[in-house]
This record gives C-alpha cells, structure tokens and sequence, in this order.
C-alpha cells in the first residue's frame, strides 16, 4: 500500500503569525497613543546584584524610605556557607516588614510578600505538587506567593497570568494578587472564581531605581508599592505589547491590573465563530447590496465604480476600521470590559472581495469556453 503525505510545513511561518497576534495588543497600542497613567509601584532593580549582604543593605535603605507594601520577585532558596549572612538578609527584611506595618491603618495584616516557585505541575491548568520556599520560610510575620508566569511558546506575548494555583489541594494567591490584597482586600473576592485574567498593558509609568540611588529617589518610596527584582535579566525576559519587558515589569502591570479592577470578559469560542459568520454573512450583503445599487444607478461613472474591485477593498478596509472601533470600544469603555477575537471574522471578510473576484473570473472562463464550443458546433 503506497502512503502519501502531504507536507505543509511551509504554513508554519503563517501559522505561527495568526496564533501570536492578539486584537488585545491592537487595542492597547491604540489606547496607549493618547493615554498614560501614573503608578505608585515602584521597582528597585536589583540587576546583577548576587551579594546578600548588598541586597540587605538595599533593603534596610528602602525601609528607610518609609514603603508602604514591599515585594520580593525574587527567592533565596539556599543557605549561604556563611551563617551571617543568612542572619543579616533575614533581620533586614523584619525590619522592612515593621516599617510597612507601622505605615498601615492595619496593624494584623502582612505588607511584605516573598516570591516561591511552584514546581512539578503543570502551567496550563495551574496546579503543581511541590514549592520551593525562600530559606527563611514559614515565616508568620511574611505573606509567600508563587512568582511563577504564564508559560508561553518563544516569541509569543504573555497576555494572560493567573491569579492564583493550586498546591496539594490549597489555593495560592499569585505573586501580584497577593500584592494588591495588601493594598485592598476586596481585590481578592473579584478574582474568587476566575483564574485567569487579562493583564492590562495601558501603558503605564512604573518608578525604576537602580540599587545604589536609593536614597536620591525617596519619594517614589515613601508609601509606595515596592517590588525588588531584576529589569535586566535576559533569562527573564517577556514579549509584550510593548516589546520585551522583564518579568518584574509584567509582574507590575499585573498587580496595577488588579489595582484598577480591570477584568475583561473573554467570549467563549462557540460565540466567536458564531459572531464571525455573522460578520462575514452580513459583509458579503453589504457587498452584493452596494453592487446592485451601483449596477441599477444612472450615473455611469457610479455603475462602473461600484463594480471596481479597487473601490469594494477601500469599502471593505473602512468596515474593518469600524469593526475594530467598535471592538476597542468594548475592550475599554464599557463597564463590563469585553474581548471578541475578530481574527476569524477578519480573515473571512478579507477573503470576500477576492473570492467574488476569483468566482467572476471563473464564472468568464466557462462562459468563454462554453462560446467557443458553440460556434466550433455551428
């Protein structure tokens, strides 16, 4: 029995393009043209810092400052050889946490949070078996929460992030959510039974501070939300809509998210295909219509414009515009933030004017063929 295949490879290429743009960068690259919001998150980068007794300085610095929250995307899960400097980490993150609580109505809740890493598990459905903990962890005194991200192909954008995991049958708040429940408890009832969530990329001005300019930038400090990590790690790095971003910098977008209660409701697939045949349907009446009326019309040069391929793709190109205003519309101005995947119902609206172009030349072809048979019979 011969078996052929059929090789189709060379999609790849193509394939990979659709499956990694989103209309969610459209609209947040659009939005971010004429909006800017300020944050009071503010990332102390700690690039190329490896010393713990560097990094407990920076710490008892930024506690002078007076934070309001503090946050570590980073773990230290080993013990150092040197006792020392295990001792001189750890007081300086004490001394962080009474300078937070002291500057918090709250007394009983905890305003640092340290980073874990939840392992063996799985990313797609959030649930993991094993947690490696920072070495002076538990800790009742420190909130911990899982670091880990969205786990996407090479090249793609980390659009999505969850808001919490599972580990062993208990539900972690995320890195993020744990931050912004610091801040606002009801964050976290609004992220109760949903996952995930879209990460709001309006683009947004974060305070950077290198490790050593602590002291000269104390009031991007001083009751602020403080995240230490690394901008400039290039294993830690993320495609967004505003290109490459560190994972610390994402990890502030996300917290911002749940600051600003931004959540946007995802159609469910079945609806996207069902709405996009629509689209397309009603497009292809639009079409047909405008042709009728320009055939039936009186005006020569109208009747020939409204036959013109030319003429339906600039048609075709303002209805696409609309459509995308519309779609950007309801992915930021109404009070229930909704995302409809127009991919699908784009691709086939593009497709219409060359089918009907395709189907008109076959339609001559045959015809022209049909003429010749004739007159070669007579």
């Amino acid at each position: 029995m011969t078996r052929i295949a059929l090789q189709l490879d060379f999609l790849n290429p193509v394939t990979r393009a659709i499956s990694n743009f989103s209309f969610s960068d459209l609209y947040f690259q659009i939005y971010s043209e004429s909006n800017r919001q300020t944050s009071d998150i503010t990332i102390i980068d700690l690039t190329k810092v490896y010393d713990r007794s560097r990094i407990a300085r920076t710490i008892r610095e930024v506690a002078m400052c007076s934070p309001a929250i503090a946050a570590f995307d980073v773990t230290f899960p080993e013990y150092k050889a040197d006792q020392e400097l295990n001792d001189t980490l750890f007081e300086a993150i004490s001394e962080l946490n009474h300078v937070c609580s002291e500057n918090n109505e709250d007394k009983n809740k905890k305003y640092v949070i340290v980073a874990c890493k939840l392992r063996k598990g799985s990313q797609k459905t959030g649930d993991y078996q094993k947690i490696e903990h920072s070495f002076f962890m538990p800790n009742e005194c420190i909130v911990e929460a899982p670091s880990n991200s969205e786990e996407v192909d090479a090249g793609e954008s980390t659009r999505h992030a969850y808001a919490w995991f599972t580990h062993d049958g208990d539900t972690l708040s995320s890195l993020p959510l744990a931050i912004a429940c610091a801040r606002a408890d009801s964050i976290k009832e609004s992220y109760k039974n949903k996952r995930d969530y879209f990460i709001n990329y309006s683009y947004t001005k974060f305070n950077i501070i290198p490790y050593d300019s602590i002291v000269q930038n104390r009031s991007k400090i001083k009751d602020h939300i403080v995240i230490f990590g690394a901008i400039s790690d290039p294993s830690d790095m993320k495609f967004t809509p505003h290109g490459l971003l560190s994972g610390t910098i994402v990890q502030a977008y996300s917290v911002q998210t749940f600051l600003d209660y931004y959540n946007v409701y995802a159609l469910h697939p079945i609806w996207i295909v069902i709405i996009s045949l629509l689209l397309v349907i009603f497009t292809d009446m639009l079409q047909v219509s405008f042709k009728t009326w320009g055939a039936s019309h009186n005006s020569i040069l109208i009747s020939r414009l409204s036959q013109s391929v030319f003429v339906l793709h600039i048609l075709n190109f303002i209805w696409l515009s609309i459509l995308i205003g519309i779609g950007y519309i309801l992915f930021f101005e109404m009070s229930r933030h909704i995302f409809i995947d127009l991919r699908l119902a784009m691709g086939g609206i593009a497709m219409l004017v060359e089918s009907r172009l395709l189907y008109e030349t076959i339609s001559l072809i045959i015809k022209d063929y049909k003429n010749k048979k004739k007159k070669k019979n007579a």
